[in-house]
């Protein structure tokens, strides 16, 4: 998500460490979507009010939203000028709340199916529990998480199906069908999660006879299905989840709409 903010009063933006807006001055945007986010990436414009120029423009974000008495009150965070961008944004000159004008268009084309790859769909109607690990690999890599290992079906002798890490955060996930897994039983993954809990305490695993380290300090264990978000179990050093592919693909969406960064990605994993 990203927004553009306009206007033509005093001492705005590089001056400003908290604004307001009147809820009638937020174009195509609605209120309550704003209030659902903790953080949103934005662009600061300060017009003339006399001939309707750009004055000035920076990059930043804003947080901490709140609506009383028919006004959107938040905080904000200048992060550099761009005056450079002074074409790209010279239609915006009156004063309101907008949305990037990429977000809609995303979101217009998204809503057609026409960004909804292939892959979705193969997950979703999959019963074969090769080629869900298969497809589950390939949707982590669409997220943008590119260190990550896929251990060997055919070796895999109780290992997980596989192992990422981005910035401090370290996973390991195995992939099910079975809506039963923490039922007593052979299909039961309760002594492979118990394992995977102790390979994330004890911060190393073997992989091809090699001894690999886990220096991250975030780490989790995610039992990714077609089920239900759950967190099995949790302490201050390991997190259990059963993560659903819906949440995931959602995500993926989300990082199209909103252009996330490595960190902003990283942060939104951590807390799923």
């Amino acid at each position: 998500m990203g927004c553009i903010l306009v206007t033509h009063f005093k001492r705005h933006w590089d001056q400003k460490r908290e604004a307001n807006f009147p809820i009638r001055l937020i174009k195509n945007f609605p209120a309550n979507r704003i209030l659902a986010e903790k953080e949103i990436k934005a662009i600061f414009i300060k017009t003339n009010n006399e001939d309707k120029t750009i004055e000035n423009i920076w990059s930043g974000s804003v947080f901490n939203f709140k609506i009383e008495k028919e006004h959107l009150f938040f905080e904000l965070k200048i992060l550099r000028k761009e005056n450079d961008l002074k074409e790209k944004y010279k239609e915006y000159t009156e004063s309101g709340w907008y949305p990037d004008s990429m977000e809609i268009w995303l979101q217009t084309v998204a809503q057609k199916k026409l960004l909804r790859p292939p892959l979705f769909d193969l997950l979703n109607e999959t019963k074969h529990p090769s080629d869900f690990e298969t497809y589950v690999f390939l949707l982590l890599r669409a997220l943008g998480i590119t260190e990550i290992i896929k251990f060997d079906p055919d070796n895999s002798g109780g290992k997980p199906d596989g192992l990422f890490t981005i910035r401090d955060l370290a996973v390991i996930y195995d992939c099910t069908l079975n809506p039963n897994y923490l039922k007593k039983g052979k299909r039961s993954k309760e002594t492979q999660i118990n394992n995977y809990t102790l390979t994330l305490r004890d911060g190393k695993f073997v992989d091809s006879e090699e001894i690999k380290f886990i220096p991250q300090k975030q780490k989790q264990v995610w039992i990714i299905t077609k089920g239900k978000y759950e967190v099995i179990s949790q302490d201050d050093v390991v997190s259990v989840k059963e993560i659903p592919i819906d949440m995931l693909i959602e995500i993926f969406f989300k990082r199209l709409y909103s252009c996330l960064d490595e960190a902003e990605l990283s942060h939104l994993l951590v807390n799923i």
